[in-house]
């Protein structure tokens, strides 16, 4: 839930599946999961830890373009309005 006590979900633009935040958010860590797992020793070294990679993959890139924010009727959030 948000500051201002609206349920916030993502929407899947591509399958219309809706997640929860808690369940969007163990979507993105899986995800970074795996992509650690692709690096090769010198580039974990780099990052010093997955939890490093993981704030490094949140700062750098934009939210998944597969996502849209919405609200529980499924609305769609635009520019601070639904």
């Amino acid at each position: 839930m948000n500051k201002g006590g609206i349920g916030m979900f993502y929407k899947n633009v591509v399958s219309g599946a809706i997640l929860t935040e808690k369940e969007y958010a163990e979507l993105v860590k899986r995800d970074a999961e795996n992509l650690w797992e692709l690096l090769d020793e010198q580039e974990k070294e780099d990052f010093g830890s997955i939890d490093n990679y993981e704030k490094y993959l949140n700062e750098a890139s934009t939210p998944d373009s597969d996502f849209i924010l919405v609200n529980a009727q499924g609305e769609k959030y635009i520019h601070g309005e639904w």
